[in-house]
């Protein structure tokens, strides 16, 4: 049988295809437990601001605001992955499927925005780990090593996909206040069944195994300090700190994602049906995105794709929000709109996380992207702070305008700062 590496921890062909499928069943999960909130919050804000007599562009804000507090729970992201690199991957992979699982079904408890927001926090802290990107880029080949992640993030458009699929069951122009609930009981009949599977047939990560086996005792309690010094070392400080930065910017870009439905409820010119098409388009444009990130990347580099989305995050934001201010008949230029600003902002993160792993040595690979993941959710939190106060103001429509305009910033540091890693050896990384 045709061995993928050689040494102690070789792993076969049949295996890799194994774990590519048990790590696609991750993802599915991990897409599914991140887009299914960002498809109600119409309706979370009818069921529990509107008996308060908080509506409009009122209610938006304080949506808004609630969220951000909630998304404080993704800052846990980066001490999962740092334990990641101390302690190993597969423990934490079981232990994100677990609690994407558990903690979203038990949203059904939520009886006011307090408990929403709560149980929204805890979710955070789990999803959006990417632990099974780590694992995939640990064990493929290198040359492909852009295809294969991204054949890990084709398989979450199937979680995505199921979001609309459920959403067009439970929610309709016709059903009642709090039908959103039966959105959560999916991600519980898959959590358990998958963390038992991880368990027991799925080995550690190679690479990390490598690792594991050539440290010294000594070096295997190296702290935080010591894993940040080599992360910031003098030859990656400066790609390094532009990738924590272009995160940011990628992260303050999210509330388009977290609140496009929101911004869809309040027009005129949209019914649910419209909403359930237009959600269901953007699924398939993120598969679209993967699908052409992860083949371009690994034949013209990361680098000039990179340009490309960052140009496209601020002209597809203004399709979308003036396309939806056109009387009816627009929708159409808002599905145009929407599918590009996902495949832009999607395939854009995608690369920052690829760049990140062939940047970084194997023993600090988990708490270098952790940091870098710190920071796209740092960006989130402020963008949705910095939407409470504009929509107060002007609207959602021009928040998502005026976020978007960062990337303008980003092409020069891309630019100046950031090297192709096509084809690195992760291996060859110290």
């Amino acid at each position: 049988m045709t061995q993928l590496n050689e040494g102690k921890f070789s792993r076969t062909k049949k295996y890799l295809l194994y774990l590519i499928i048990i790590l696609i069943l991750v993802a599915i999960l991990d897409s599914y437990t991140t887009n299914f909130k960002n498809v109600i919050p119409s309706k979370i804000q009818e069921e529990f601001l509107y008996p308060l007599g908080i509506t409009g562009n009122a209610a938006d804000s304080v949506y808004s605001f609630f969220l951000s507090i909630a998304s404080l729970g993704t800052y846990a992201i980066f001490i999962f992955l740092w334990l990641s690199d101390k302690i190993g991957r597969k423990i934490f992979l079981i232990i994100a499927v677990l609690g994407m699982g558990l903690v979203s079904v038990l949203l059904n408890l939520a009886t006011n925005i307090f408990l929403f927001m709560i149980l929204l926090f805890f979710l955070h802290i789990f999803f959006n780990a990417d632990i099974q990107i780590i694992y995939i880029s640990e064990e493929c080949p290198p040359e492909k090593r852009a295809r294969y992640i991204n054949f890990i993030f084709m398989g979450s458009v199937v979680g995505t996909l199921l979001v609309p699929i459920f959403r067009s069951i439970f929610i309709t122009e016709t059903s009642p206040i709090g039908s959103w609930r039966g959105m959560t009981l999916f991600p519980l009949f898959l959590c358990i069944p998958l963390s038992i599977i991880i368990f027991f047939t799925i080995k550690e990560s190679s690479k990390y195994e490598e690792v594991r086996e050539r440290l010294s005792e000594e070096s295997k309690k190296e702290n935080l300090k010591a894993k940040f010094k080599t992360i910031f070392s003098q030859d990656r400080r400066k790609q390094y700190i532009t990738l924590i930065t272009l995160s940011f910017f990628g992260g303050l870009n999210y509330i388009l994602i977290l609140l496009g439905e929101d911004f869809l409820s309040s027009s005129p010119y949209f019914v649910e049906d419209d909403i359930n098409t237009i959600v269901t388009a953007m699924a398939l444009s993120i598969f679209i995105g993967y699908l052409i990130t992860g083949i371009v990347a690994d034949k013209f580099g990361r680098k000039k794709l990179m340009y490309i989305y960052a140009l496209l995050v601020p002209i597809s934001r203004a399709i979308f929000v003036f396309g939806a201010a056109l009387p009816e008949g627009t929708l159409l230029i808002v599905l145009i709109g929407a599918m590009l600003s996902n495949i832009s902002l999607i395939g854009f993160a995608v690369l920052i996380t690829t760049v990140t792993l062939e940047t970084l040595p194997t023993e600090s690979r988990g708490t270098g992207s952790g940091f870098r993941s710190l920071f796209t959710h740092i960006g989130t939190t402020t963008g949705l702070f910095l939407s409470g106060i504009i929509t107060a103001i002007g609207g959602l429509g021009m928040t998502f305008i005026i976020v978007s305009l960062v990337f303008i910033v980003a092409i020069p540091l891309i630019y100046w700062n950031i090297n192709e890693t096509k084809g690195q050896d992760l291996s060859e990384l110290k």
